[in-house]
């Protein structure tokens, strides 16, 4: 998916491929607060599987973000079970992670069934203070230029100053980013993002008494960051090739798909 401000998505439960004979996936979307980063991995999943992502509040610009991690899970739980019972199989990237786990047991909680939590290079929560602005809002244009598959190093170079404003301002003056990428397009979607910083920082994690989690890292991140078994009894690792975001292209994204394909058949993720 190309980067554009006019991909919207919708309301909370975004149907990435609604059709299929399989019980859905759920994929849980990570600090951006938008599904798009799934549809590469949707395309190679098998092709009776439906697959739904959310969207956070705030993404459409007329909800508030959320700050409190707990409280973004209500919002996801209550679109989840809106579209159907379960069974629930869900999967997140990043802070999509965290969320899809305190999603598992809050369900599983209230009696509903979760066959499946897998979780993709997701560091496990530990409060922490929420880094000082500069560093947040250059770590925003990070994701957001590097999803958009744009060069990092020379919006870097343009993206200064000590606020956002001034920051996206100079960025938007630039040109690098595509016309409709302004500097207002950029505090919004800034807001979502600053919001589960907050979020994410805040949150300690609870203990996961459901099963099994499939937690695929990248070989370039931390396996000390990404201890899921503190917080599950019932953790598979994986490892595939790349860092963070790389994983979700070319050969990589072949090899997590396969993983994800495979943990759906195990758990018996078929027609029903």
């Amino acid at each position: 998916m190309r980067l554009s401000a006019d991909a919207g998505w919708g309301g909370a439960l975004v149907a990435i491929r609604p059709n299929g004979t399989r019980p859905p996936l759920y994929c849980v979307p990570a600090v951006s607060g938008s599904p798009y980063a799934y549809n590469g991995l949707v395309r190679l999943l098998d092709p009776q599987q439906p697959v739904y992502g959310f969207e956070a509040p705030g993404c459409d610009n007329e909800r508030t973000p959320m700050t409190s991690l707990p409280d973004l899970a209500s919002v996801y739980i209550d679109a989840l079970r809106a579209n159907r019972d379960g069974p629930y199989h869900l999967l997140g990237w990043s802070m999509g992670g965290v969320v899809a786990l305190e999603m598992a047991r809050r369900l599983v909680s209230e009696g509903a069934e979760v066959p499946l939590v897998v979780i993709v290079d997701s560091v496990t929560p530990q409060r922490s203070e929420l880094p000082a602005e500069p560093v947040l809002f250059h770590s925003f244009l990070y994701d957001l230029v590097t999803a958009g598959g744009m060069d990092w190093a020379r919006v870097e170079d343009v993206a200064r100053g000590d606020t956002a404003e001034s920051a996206f301002a100079a960025v938007e003056r630039s040109g690098l980013l595509p016309e409709e990428i302004d500097a207002e397009y950029l505090l919004d979607r800034y807001a979502v993002y600053r919001a589960h910083m907050q979020a994410v920082c805040e949150y300690e994690g609870c203990r996961y008494g459901g099963g099994p989690v499939v937690s695929i890292r990248a070989a370039e991140s931390s396996a000390d960051a990404m201890r899921w078994e503190l917080f599950a009894a019932d953790v598979e690792k994986h490892v595939v090739d790349g860092d963070h975001h790389s994983i979700w292209t070319g050969t990589s994204l072949v090899e997590l798909s396969r993983l994800v394909g495979e943990s759906l058949d195990r758990v018996g993720a078929v027609a029903r």
